[in-house]
């Protein structure tokens, strides 16, 4: 499973980013504690995208591997028609089949 980040990541990220700028006259420290709150729900946000994407896409291949062994198990399972009265004649002699009039 991937790292999380920290949770103060975001903010540790934004600050170092205003700090790289090197802008004459700006407090970044400010202007993140100004932003914090915000901040800090996009990140609880982001976290809970992400679980809730992480659990649709592990039933989504729970669904695909379901769907597969369906297939596998078909396909083991198929045999050639034989003779075309054979067949016929089995329908007609199971129980529940249609008839169809001569």
């Amino acid at each position: 499973m991937a790292k999380q980040p920290d949770p103060g990541s975001f903010m540790d990220m934004f600050g170092r980013f205003g700090r790289d700028l090197k802008l004459p006259n700006v407090d970044v420290e400010v202007i993140l504690n100004h932003h914090r709150k915000n901040v800090e729900a996009l990140e609880k946000s982001a976290r809970a995208s992400a679980a809730g994407a992480s659990s649709l896409l592990s039933r989504q291949r729970e669904m695909l591997q379901d769907t597969l062994h369906e297939v596998a198990d078909m396909a083991q399972s198929y045999r050639e028609p034989g003779d075309p009265r054979e067949l016929m004649a089995s329908k007609r002699r199971s129980p529940g089949s249609p008839s169809r009039p001569h």
